[in-house]
């Protein structure tokens, strides 16, 4: 008797009980909540006729180790939850685990990863996103927390990276983020205590709400050019950030209250155009609880503490 329940191509359930298991060639889809809280399970391969992995497919699989799948095969849809609280998952390749492969690889074919589809998979330290992925949700790799290395080469085709991606991946070292990306969504990488740096996208317009909240390790940040929006608590109590540099000439440039709250190590804040300072002259509450911040440099020249009256306190 078969482990498998498959109807129509789809796996609908899975009833055995080994520890590695190979899904039959020829599924297609396997459905919503196929493995769900499967405890025995430490290793799934996922052959070349697959093309989804539905919704919540292996949530709360805790020995779920080893993900394996076809390196030219048709998976192109991570469904919402589908890995969530996977907490041993610490591989996914299409080639046998090996102390030579160092990277997670996603699927190369991958086009669409649902909400919180790897959220809580705490053993997870590294993941590479291939460029044809293009639909994301929200929260993908949200508790992630031994996760150090993100190499993303999707292309959203809102150009946005969601809320919540990394939210709490407090290992979280290195990032390298493609130049097609337009927004960092809210809580985006909020709570990433480990992170030093990052090399913003080229493309990069908004930095929303609490995007770099309380990335406590960061030390120093260059805006592109193309940013002109910087929302309420966006670097918020990033604590060891030394200095920030705005490429932008945008004479519409908006940062809100709060963006740099509780920056208590920040020194210098350098503008490349003199646009601005009408700009930040009339702002409010930026920069308050930056205690060590004592000046700002403009191309004309620098302008201290007391230039922008506002930007460090409350208005009256």
């Amino acid at each position: 008797m078969s482990d498998f329940v498959i109807s129509n191509n789809a796996l609908l359930k899975y009833t055995g009980n080994e520890k590695d298991v190979v899904i039959p060639d020829g599924v297609i889809d396997v459905v919503d909540m196929a493995f769900k809280d499967n405890y025995t399970i430490e290793a799934v391969f996922i052959p070349a006729s697959v093309h989804s992995v539905g919704r919540g497919a292996f949530t709360g699989c805790k020995n779920l180790k080893v993900v394996r799948y076809v390196k030219d095969g048709n998976w192109t849809v991570i469904g919402e939850s589908a890995f969530e609280d996977c907490e041993s998952l610490n591989y996914i390749h299409h080639a046998m685990p090996s102390k030579n492969i160092l990277e997670n690889h996603l699927p190369n074919k991958l086009t669409t990863i649902g909400a919180k589809a790897f959220k809580g998979c705490k053993s997870l330290q590294s993941i590479v996103v291939h460029q044809k992925v293009t639909d994301i949700e929200h929260s993908i790799f949200s508790h992630c927390l031994s996760l150090k290395s993100v190499v993303w080469m999707g292309k959203p085709d809102d150009g946005d990276l969601p809320s919540w991606t990394f939210f709490m991946c407090t290992s979280l070292e290195n990032v390298y983020l493609p130049d097609s990306l337009i927004f960092i969504g809210d809580n985006c990488f909020n709570c990433c205590s480990a992170l030093s740096y990052i090399s913003m996208p080229r493309n990069l317009s908004v930095v929303c709400k609490k995007a770099f909240k309380s990335c406590v390790s960061l030390t120093s940040l260059t805006l592109p050019k193309e940013t002109y929006i910087i929302e309420e608590g966006a670097f918020e109590n990033c604590i060891d950030l030394h200095n920030i540099t705005f490429l932008t000439d945008a004479w519409n440039m908006r940062i809100e209250d709060n963006a740099f709250n509780s920056c208590s190590s920040l020194t210098t804040v350098k503008f490349s155009s003199d646009k601005l300072k009408d700009r930040l002259n009339d702002a409010n509450k930026i920069f308050v609880n930056c205690d060590s911040l004592n000046k700002f440099e403009f191309p004309s020249g620098s302008f201290e503490k007391s230039f922008g009256k506002w930007v460090f306190n409350k208005k009256d």
